[in-house]
């Protein structure tokens, strides 16, 4: 009997552990398209990993969060936002999770495609991709 009531606290435990880091993703998420929609580049550091790989239409590369910065922030300047939203999230098999969205400037769309990194307090962007639909 101890043994079934330890099984079912511990199965009780990692639910509730489950639900806490899917909830901490989901305020992440929630937070990053924040960002997407107003087109800030310095608050977007807040959510970048110490390095992130980026690709812009095609260009990739991997920048430290100050270089990802000013990538961002041109970006921003050459497609500002009209709208921003995710339509899928996930995670992937090996457990990180994912959004894709839909980036708005005047005169097109872009597909974005975020992946996330956990660190030891919170989730961070670990690749980041914008692709003209």
């Amino acid at each position: 009997m101890k043994t079934y009531l330890r099984t079912i606290g511990l199965a009780f435990l990692l639910t509730g552990v489950a639900v806490s880091i899917a909830h901490g993703q989901e305020e992440d998420f929630v937070a990053i398209s924040k960002v997407l929609e107003a087109g800030s580049s310095k608050a977007m550091v807040a959510h970048l990993d110490k390095s992130v790989d980026l690709n812009i239409d095609g260009k990739e590369a991997t920048y430290s969060r100050a270089q990802a910065e000013g990538v961002l922030k041109r970006f921003f300047s050459d497609y500002p936002v009209q709208g921003f939203e995710f339509n899928h999230k996930g995670a992937s098999k090996s457990g990180l999770p994912y959004a894709i969205g839909q980036y708005t400037y005047e005169g097109g769309e872009f597909r974005v495609w975020i992946r996330l990194k956990q660190t030891s307090s919170q989730y961070l962007i670990e690749e980041m991709s914008f692709i003209k639909k």
